[in-house]
């Protein structure tokens, strides 16, 4: 595990490599001359990412890589493909400015002015920016992609990819040994055996899966779970099956007590935003896990992307995967079956933000920020700075994804459709494929879930009692109504119902509001210490 990606390139700048995440393999001689800290070892680098920097995809890690060449005036950024930290970069004619703290790449001048306004709405709908920032002229570095940085310019190119369709004419039991070894060899590469692990265990079929493949591994094995008794939330008794089922033990985070004190909505202490509401439930699991000395916790992370899919399926696709009677079992089933799709032709969240967002932002409302292709969907979900932000709220605690490797997403891209939704007796069962791969590891009542926690009812019980709280953040001086982006006054008016329609939209303006909050107090702060 290596720390903090940062520094600068310009034609006087020194010598060096600066690594941060985690290696777990690759080339002997690349990796020998990577860990080498003296000029002989940085000439060879040099001279192998000459000939080729394809070589750097060879690596198998989630990091971040800065190389500075003084000689040749050369530098050169690479983030590998599941790498879930952002490399933020800013460009002028001073040179190039990097690192994973975005505070180390702002201008030294108000916060709040460096704000990219444009930004802010996809920031509020929860849309992924991939390159870009909330910052003006601040970027990101997208995963698989490295920056060159060569007489005074830069140009980026991109090294590594998904490829698409490489697993073919598979049967299904095919795909699960594949996707059974892909993960075992996932799990052995990245663990230690020896040291235990937590879990976020909802009770459903991804968090499950992860809990019952650690534990057939070996793994010293601890749930944690989200509960939330008494609402349409509680999926308590499932998270309890699995645990008992796996004989492993059982801790509840309790989210009522985040209602009844109204602490849900943290007060922001980071430059980066977060804009969804599970941020005090991670630091409550968090604090459980370092209370009994787990170093890393696993969730079911990227598991709808993997084994999930509402894909239309064509005749001949059934029948290619199917034996002749299956197919039109199949068939006939999915006749009475009626897909239920999302209204996503302005934007699949339209309906949550509709009654709080002014006239002009629903105006500017647009898809191009929604991936409509699985593969670019994969790449993005490693922008969404989760790990960052939680890790450097606690340190020491470690996300493992067991999901989040690359031979598992171009799985995923070769999985035909027919495999992951399956029509039986009037409704659709998702993940299909991943509950036959499961089905001797975990209870019944976890297989024949066909639902996903309804965490959007937390939500809902949470703005309706603590109405108060949310009108107060998103108020008439609130930053996102100065921005034309929130209407306070339909907030205020909104009934009950209305509230509950639109509540995991309020939780993402709130936190996009303290996070705004949070840089006028730095600006706030600065302004006092500059007049001392």
């Amino acid at each position: 595990m290596f720390k903090r990606c940062s520094g600068e390139f310009y034609s006087d700048a020194s010598t060096y490599i600066n690594i941060e995440g985690e290696i777990w393999g690759g080339p002997s001689k690349l990796l020998r001359i990577m860990s080498g800290k003296n000029r002989d070892s940085n000439q060879a680098f040099y001279k192998l990412i000459q000939e080729d920097y394809s070589i750097l995809k060879e690596i198998d890690g989630a990091f971040l890589l800065a190389f500075y060449d003084h000689e040749h005036k050369k530098g050169l950024l690479y983030k590998s493909l599941v790498c879930q930290k952002s490399l933020f970069y800013r460009y002028d004619t001073n040179g190039l400015f990097f690192s994973s703290d975005i505070g180390e790449v702002l201008r030294d001048k108000p916060l709040l002015s460096q704000v990219n306004k444009n930004n802010l709405l996809p920031l509020v709908l929860g849309d992924i920016l991939n390159k870009d920032t909330y910052f003006n002229d601040v970027y990101r570095l997208t995963a698989g992609n490295v920056l060159i940085f060569e007489e005074g310019k830069i140009r980026i190119e991109c090294l590594d990819y998904l490829e698409q369709g490489i697993y073919k004419e598979k049967s299904m039991e095919d795909f699960i040994n594949l996707a059974s070894e892909i993960m075992r060899t996932t799990i052995r590469k990245r663990l230690d055996l020896q040291d235990p692990i937590g879990v976020i265990l909802s009770g459903g079929m991804d968090s499950s899966s992860v809990a019952a493949f650690l534990k057939k591994e070996g793994h010293q094995v601890e749930a944690f779970h989200w509960s939330f008794s008494g609402t349409p939330a509680d999926e308590s008794r499932y998270a309890k099956d699995v645990a008992n089922f796996l004989s492993i033990p059982f801790t509840e985070i309790d989210g009522i007590e985040l209602i009844n004190k109204a602490s849900y909505l943290p007060k922001w202490n980071q430059l980066i935003p977060y804009n969804h509401g599970y941020y005090e439930l991670y630091q409550k699991t968090i604090t459980e896990c370092k209370k009994r000395g787990l170093k890393a916790i696993a969730t079911g992370n990227l598991g709808d992307n993997i084994f999930g899919g509402n894909d239309s399926v064509s005749i001949k696709t059934i029948f290619k995967n199917f034996p002749f009677q299956q197919a039109l079992r199949y068939i006939y089933e999915a006749w009475g079956t009626p897909k239920i799709k999302e209204d996503s032709e302005i934007h699949p969240r339209y309906k949550w933000y509709a009654p709080i967002l002014t006239e002009k932002a629903l105006d500017n409302i647009n898809t191009q920020n929604i991936l409509q292709d699985q593969a670019s969907q994969f790449v993005a979900l490693s922008d969404i700075d989760r790990d960052m932000i939680l890790s450097e709220s606690e340190g020491d605690i470690r996300f493992f994804d067991l999901f989040s490797s690359k031979e598992l997403m171009e799985w995923s891209l070769s999985l035909p459709s027919v495999y992951k939704d399956l029509p039986t007796g009037g409704q659709w069962v998702d993940k299909f494929i991943q509950r036959a791969m499961f089905i001797d590891v975990l209870p019944p009542s976890c297989i024949a879930r066909n639902h996903k926690q309804v965490m959007t009812a937390f939500h809902e019980i949470y703005v309706i009692r603590n109405r108060d709280q949310v009108t107060s953040i998103l108020n008439e001086q609130a930053y996102l109504t100065q921005f034309n982006i929130i209407d306070p006054i339909k907030i205020k008016s909104m009934e009950n119902n209305q509230l509950a329609l639109s509540a995991s939209a309020l939780i993402a303006c709130c936190m996009v509001e303290l996070w705004l909050k949070k840089l006028e107090r730095e600006d706030l702060k600065n302004v006092t210490l500059s007049s001392k």
